[in-house]
């Protein structure tokens, strides 16, 4: 066992070029957990990290492992690129892949968790109008068991005139 988490699965890893064995491990909570397991990246992480608030992709590297396309998610804007050049760690930004949503002012996910019954710890995310301040306001929810989403009762999504797969409106 190399990376273990007793509230969440593995999202994702990063692994060597030649070797194949996994350097950094990604686990999905409230954000994306980093676990390092090559220190021979680990200053890169830092580095990669301090380029942008988002959270950092590996999405390619060139055959020398000198420099990296890293994506940067955001929840409250486009996945903006950067080119990461080891061995000086510094980067430099390439485009966004979506320019037109500088203009606006997104609202940011808030995460929460609660416990469940069996004592799991179920996360999620919630985001409020830009407007709302945080405050109570009227809002959906999407249950997903899996991949399709669950409603609150039979037909909720018709007689809400929300969206299939956005149900309980509250009153």
């Amino acid at each position: 066992m190399l990376v273990e988490d007793p509230e969440a699965d593995v999202a994702g890893a990063m692994l060597h070029p030649d070797t194949r064995e996994p350097q950094i491990v990604e686990v999905l909570k409230d954000r994306i957990e980093y676990h390092v397991l090559d220190p021979a990246v680990e200053a890169d992480l830092e580095a990669i990290r301090a380029l942008h608030h988002g959270d950092p992709q590996p999405a390619g590297r060139d055959e020398a492992d000198t420099t990296w396309l890293i994506a940067f998610t955001d929840d409250a804007g486009p996945v903006q690129y950067f080119s990461y050049d080891r061995p000086t760690r510094t980067g430099s930004f390439l485009f966004s892949s979506r320019p037109e949503l500088s203009r606006y002012h997104l609202a940011r996910m808030e995460p929460f968790s609660f416990k469940a019954r069996d004592g799991l710890t179920i996360h999620g995310y919630v985001t409020f109008p830009p407007t709302a301040g945080g405050k109570a306001c009227r809002r959906c929810l999407t249950c997903t068991a899996g991949r399709r989403p669950a409603t609150c009762g039979a037909g909720a999504p018709r007689r809400s005139g929300w969206p299939t797969g956005a149900t309980c409106p509250s009153r």
